[in-house]
């Protein structure tokens, strides 16, 4: 099976900045996190999955040359926050930090 090109219309998505297709590089996976959980505290401090520490889920936007065929364009994946960049809106991360493939877009849609 071979991998979807790594395109994404930036302008189908408000949340990035500028356009274009995006191609990591070597083992690196560019992601968008989403936010799937909110609670308050009795403080009434509002604690998101963000604020978590630990595993998050995220959606596969682009994947580099030397990432393995198991994770793909579409991918909703759960990562390990351990070392990671953000750019224009997105997260890259090294594969290695990917723990699970927790479905695909298009079966949740």
């Amino acid at each position: 099976m071979s991998k979807p090109k790594n395109e994404y219309n930036v302008k189908s998505n408000p949340e990035p900045k500028g356009s274009g297709t995006f191609t990591p590089v070597g083992s690196k996976v560019l992601i968008r996190v989403e936010i799937n959980t909110q609670s308050t505290t009795d403080a009434g401090i509002i604690y998101t999955e963000n604020n978590a520490r630990g595993p998050m889920e995220a959606l596969v936007i682009a994947v580099g040359e030397g990432v393995k065929e198991d994770i793909m364009v579409g991918d909703i994946v759960i990562w390990d926050r351990q070392a990671y960049g953000e750019w224009n809106g997105f997260t890259i991360v090294d594969e290695k930090n990917i723990m699970i493939v927790a479905g695909r877009l298009d079966e949740v849609e």
